[in-house]
């Protein structure tokens, strides 16, 4: 769940610590352009893939949990016609539209902590798409990875442009090594221009799904696996793959 503080910094943060994610925006964007017809994004969050694929014409309904992060794209609302944004939880939702394509960018089909979750997400999905719609999802399979627990790290002392201040981000995680699931506990200290010192925290909780995982998942809820690609480029999945990305369809 976003918090408020998190959700204003959360695309500029992607672009200083991930370049290598922000390359996505193309990559669904190519997707989204062979699709003739609504695309539904789960974890739509701030819109930093929504928006690029709104400027392609898109027809988007961006669905997310957290109000704070879907505030953010809100204020973008009045620009785009074909954008709808609802507020539901991914596991579980209901809406009266079919669509041709569904997105789950960003690991966020990972933050489903629980085995039911995931196969009612998944339910959920197949039952809102069109016969023979797509669904693409980027998962992360390095969750974790390294040291089961890591200590107060210092990551970043950066300017952060979106709210005029300094910022320096401090991390420290613990890991599940049987649910295989990691905790981050992320903090923020924010000093502006005059000096004025604020701090704010953000928790993160991701869960890792391997390749035969994710194959049992995705075919016992009625999808055919398409495409996997091992990075955004579309190569082959390699040890070294931080992103593996599925394209499936509605059987």
């Amino acid at each position: 769940m976003f918090k408020k503080d998190f959700a204003k910094i959360y695309d500029w943060e992607i672009s200083l610590m991930n370049k290598q994610q922000t390359r996505d925006i193309a990559f669904w964007g190519d997707f989204a352009s062979s699709i003739d017809g609504q695309i539904l994004e789960i974890g739509a969050g701030t819109g930093r893939i929504t928006i690029p694929l709104l400027e392609q014409k898109n027809k988007i309904f961006a669905l997310d949990n957290s109000d704070l992060a879907l505030n953010q794209l809100r204020k973008h609302q009045d620009k785009y016609p074909f954008l709808k944004i609802v507020k539901a939880d991914m596991s579980n939702f209901n809406l009266s539209n079919r669509f041709k394509a569904t997105i789950i960018g960003y690991s966020s089909f990972q933050h489903l902590e629980t085995l039911e979750e995931e196969l009612s997400c998944l339910k959920t999905i197949h039952k809102h798409l069109e016969t023979g719609g797509l669904l693409g999802i980027d998962i992360n399979p390095v969750i974790c990875d390294g040291q089961e627990e890591l200590q107060k790290a210092h990551l970043y002392t950066e300017f952060c442009p979106q709210t005029e201040s300094v910022i320096s981000m401090y991390t420290s995680y613990k890991t599940d090594l049987i649910q295989k699931i990691r905790t981050w506990n992320d903090l923020y200290i924010s000093i502006d221009p005059k000096g004025r010192q604020e701090q704010f925290t953000n928790k993160i909780i991701l869960k890792e799904c391997n390749l035969d995982y994710m194959r049992l998942l995705l075919s016992d809820t009625g999808f055919e696996i398409v495409e996997v690609y091992g990075s955004f480029d579309k190569t082959l999945i390699s040890q070294y793959s931080q992103n593996i990305i599925y394209i499936c369809r509605k059987k």
